[in-house]
């Protein structure tokens, strides 16, 4: 296997417009460096050569990463050019309780990986950080380390047990809790963070009035309108967040008059894009409609039949939330069920 690097998958792999806008933003190193610099530890951080981070190519990762396209891994070299350390950067809009376990099972499909490469079999294994950015409402609620999920029996304690658990933390970053934020206040892109940030808040004004305030401070930190047409783009694509009519009327009201025109501009050819591929899609969907209701109607009976064969019949809350699922979200649910632990633990993810 070639130890080249690559690039990170295309975006056009990625259906879920926050995955797509992570991947688009810290797929370049430019961004990622300093993002990354300045969430290790400052005494491991300066010893890393940010200049040579280099992201890997999904043939390098495990087979359970190279699904999860929006994840990214980067390495660099520590201290010297001959040892190496690896970033693994994972973007989550929900809270996942099984995430040191996932973490994991992507550290060594790495490791595997990396003792597959030809002179490298034998030699110690190269670090792996894991990093978590969390954009979601409601706070990550995931265990911090792996010996949190195991089940002990009470008044037990950790000492007796907890050395026979491989154990590591991951370090999280809370786009919506201030301490998580701290590192990145000198940080040239923090409007990126405020951006994303910006989409999951629950009042329509806040929300708004964020996002148009990142896109100002974007459009001032950096000169590529490609890049601002990109976050723009995200916006857009956010669907059931984001007014698109009421980001206009917060558009008008920018007092920037360069800003202003820019992403108005930017904006009226997205809308008139996105009315155009609605037109199309509508003369689509006759035709399609009738096959993917009866996709669904066959996936959602055949999840039903599994579940209830390895956990018991569904509770009328456990039916409500299977009936209205998408099509994508079962397909996911059957390819998880063999890991989950109970009913209400699978429909979770």
């Amino acid at each position: 296997m070639s130890d080249e690097p690559g690039k990170p998958p295309e975006e056009k792999l990625l259906k879920n417009p926050h995955d797509r806008f992570f991947h688009k933003t810290f797929g370049d190193t430019k961004k990622a460096a300093p993002f990354l610099q300045r969430v290790l530890p400052a005494a491991l951080s300066a010893e890393i050569n940010w200049a040579s981070l280099e992201p890997l190519p999904v043939t390098m990762v495990s087979k359970k990463l190279r699904e999860r396209a929006s994840d990214l891994v980067f390495r660099a070299p520590w201290k010297d050019q001959e040892t190496l350390i690896y970033c693994l950067f994972e973007h989550q809009s929900t809270s996942d309780r099984r995430m040191p376990l996932r973490l994991l099972e992507y550290q060594l499909g790495i490791w595997e990986s990396w003792e597959s490469q030809k002179g490298n079999s034998g030699k110690p294994l190269p670090l792996i950080i894991p990093v978590v950015l969390f954009q979601g409402r409601g706070g990550w609620q995931a265990p911090a380390k792996l010996h949190e999920m195991i089940a002990v029996p009470k008044d037990t304690a950790e000492s007796t047990w907890q050395v026979f658990v491989p154990d590591f933390r991951y370090q999280v970053i809370d786009l919506h809790q201030k301490e998580s934020l701290e590192p990145f206040r000198t940080w040239q892109y923090r409007c990126i963070l405020s951006l994303m940030a910006s989409i999951f808040l629950s009042d329509d004004n806040a929300r708004m009035e964020k996002a148009v305030k990142a896109l100002g401070d974007l459009f001032h930190c950096d000169n590529d309108l490609s890049f601002l047409q990109t976050a723009i783009e995200y916006l857009f694509a956010a669907d059931g967040e984001i007014d698109k009519e009421t980001f206009f009327r917060h558009i008008e009201a920018i007092e920037d008059q360069s800003l202003k025109e820019k992403t108005m501009s930017i904006a009226e050819i997205l809308r008139t894009e996105g009315r155009q591929e609605g037109r199309q899609e509508g003369r689509q969907e006759g035709r399609q409609e009738g096959e993917e209701t009866g996709r669904l109607k066959e996936a959602r009976s055949v999840l039903k039949k599994q579940l209830s064969k390895r956990f018991g019949d569904l509770s009328p809350a456990q039916q409500q939330v299977l009936d209205a699922a998408r099509l994508e979200k079962i397909e996911f649910w059957a390819e998880e069920i063999f890991d989950a632990i109970s009913t209400d633990d699978l429909l979770s993810r």
